[in-house]
């Protein structure tokens, strides 16, 4: 599935998260040295390891899309020689079944692109928050628990854009 620019989605919602960080990164090389160091900075360094380890890994523009399967019959052997029919479709070498088909249950392209959009907001505006907290009021024991939690979901938002890139072309 592909976006804008001929990325496909998830490619393009991790570009965004790389420029974003490295513009955070670089805010903070420049900041003023009364503003400190924050355990958030060391969180935007891993996940900007993480989004270039996977643009360097080939994933990236390889627009290698998953492999599907057509029918359940792609999996039956063949039937022994010499076997009447009634023998073969006792042994399960009958006709495949109409039915039997695994595109069915990979989901539609649609959905996953509706969801790599959702994941990505997500994550997008979590990461916009935490960059937020950490360039203004800063990580206090009062709001620990919640920075905590916006990183917990930009990181796991960061990680299901990185796998599902190699299955969205």
């Amino acid at each position: 599935m592909k976006c804008g620019f001929g990325f496909a989605l998830s490619d393009m919602c991790l570009l965004i998260f790389m420029a974003l960080l490295l513009a955070q990164t670089a805010y903070a090389i420049f900041s003023p040295a009364d503003m400190p160091a924050s355990t958030l900075d060391a969180a935007f360094r891993t996940f900007s390891a993480s989004a270039f380890g996977y643009f360097m890994s080939g994933k990236f523009m390889a627009g290698g899309a998953r492999p599907t399967i057509a029918s359940g019959a792609d999996f039956l052997p063949d039937p022994p020689s010499g076997a009447t029919s009634a023998l073969r479709a006792g042994l399960g070498f009958g006709a495949p079944l109409k039915t039997a088909t695994f595109g069915a249950i990979l989901p539609a392209a649609s959905a996953v692109r509706s969801k790599q959009i959702a994941i990505g907001a997500i994550g997008l505006s979590c990461l916009v928050l935490l960059i937020a907290v950490r360039n203004t009021v800063g990580l206090t024991a009062e709001n620990a628990a919640a920075v905590s939690q916006f990183r917990d979901f930009a990181s796991a938002s960061l990680g299901y854009l990185i796998g599902s890139g190699r299955d969205s072309a």
